[in-house]
């Protein structure tokens, strides 16, 4: 069961492929056509950049020629170039002539920078744009160069409808080049569309071969299963019925125990009552005894003390006199091993039995 849900994943993902190879080739071919368009709209823009060069040229050796004293004659807001270039191109261009700033020159001359801004009409900024510098006294020019000067205006325009010409003429073979290249591609897709299709059949009918396969092996195992749910039933039953035994035996012996806890408490309790008297009937012993010991001790230390008060003092002199003070001490002097009686004369020990 678990090998056939592998391969039909499997089936699948190559099902997807296909898929993607499709999106990449439509993308592709959306790719192919944008970059034509690309292609083209920098070739129209870099040309038009050019035409407005052109333009500005022509318009450029018309404000020399007039010179510094048409300053003023020469500036204009944006007007179409159709007087300059003619009406076919010059009514879809506009030029802008100002004064930029006024300067001195080293000789003292005043120079005049005029701007000059060219732009195709509905663009916001311009295009192409030159500065000319106009000098006061520098704007005599003899026939001949007049001439020149408009043999020059003359030349440029010619060289400027070659290049339109020319651009016309490469526009269209660059157009029919991409409708070329785009049925190709169409009739590419459509190909490798009629492929995916006929794979996309085939891959759903081994699918579905699969899928039943897959169904009756699940039934299979799910009849399996069931029978051995039945026997692990009843092994189930036979075991709680082995517990319910266990546990009655269970309550039997804690119900028997409990009942010797009984009678061992009883006689626990009996006993601790006989120790807790013996040992309330020694302390009261213990307590006479001790009672009947500090008496002893207190007529014995009182004996004591009265016997060594006698013998400590003079008593038991005999020959006694004002002159000499004459005592009796029982006590241990150093070297002795017990107390005996010493004889004092004025503190001074003499030997018992002197004079």
């Amino acid at each position: 069961m678990h090998e056939t849900a592998k391969k039909l994943k499997r089936r699948g993902f190559l099902l997807l492929e296909g898929v993607l190879l499709l999106a990449v080739l439509s993308a592709l071919s959306v790719g192919t056509t944008a970059i034509f368009s690309g292609q083209f709209n920098t070739m129209n823009a870099g040309k038009q950049a050019s035409q407005a060069q052109q333009y500005a040229s022509v318009e450029g050796t018309y404000v020399r020629i007039k010179g510094y004293p048409n300053v003023d004659d020469l500036t204009h807001d944006w007007k179409d170039m159709s007087d300059l270039v003619g009406t076919e191109d010059g009514a879809n261009w506009e030029s802008k002539v100002e004064v930029a700033r006024t300067a001195k020159t080293d000789d003292g001359n005043e120079m005049k920078v005029v701007k000059l801004s060219v732009r195709k009409k509905g663009d916001i900024v311009s295009r192409f744009s030159e500065e000319i510098p106009l000098v006061s006294g520098m704007e005599v020019y003899t026939k001949d160069e007049i001439d020149t000067m408009f043999d020059t205006v003359d030349s440029e325009i010619n060289n400027l409808n070659s290049d339109l010409d020319a651009f016309k003429n490469q526009t269209a073979s660059n157009f029919t080049d991409i409708i070329n290249n785009i049925n190709t591609i169409n009739g590419n897709l459509d190909t490798l569309r009629q492929m995916i299709e006929a794979e996309k059949a085939t891959r759903e009918a081994a699918i579905n071969a699969e899928h039943n396969a897959w169904m009756a092996a699940l039934q299979n195992e799910q009849a399996a299963r069931t029978a051995r749910d039945a026997e692990l039933t009843s092994q189930i039953s036979s075991l709680q019925d082995s517990l319910s035994k266990l546990q009655s035996a269970l309550n039997t012996e804690i119900s028997q125990r409990k009942a010797e806890d009984s009678k061992l408490e009883a006689a626990d309790n009996n006993l601790q009552q006989q120790i807790n008297k013996e040992v309330a009937d020694r302390k009261s012993a213990i307590t006479t005894l001790q009672n009947d010991v500090n008496s002893k001790y207190e007529e014995l230390k009182n004996l004591y003390n009265n016997l060594k008060g006698r013998l400590d003092g003079s008593e038991f002199v005999k020959s006694k006199d004002s002159l000499n003070n004459i005592a009796l001490k029982y006590e241990q002097k150093y070297g002795e091993p017990t107390k005996s009686l010493h004889g004092y004369v004025d503190g001074v020990e003499v030997p018992l039995a002197s004079q």
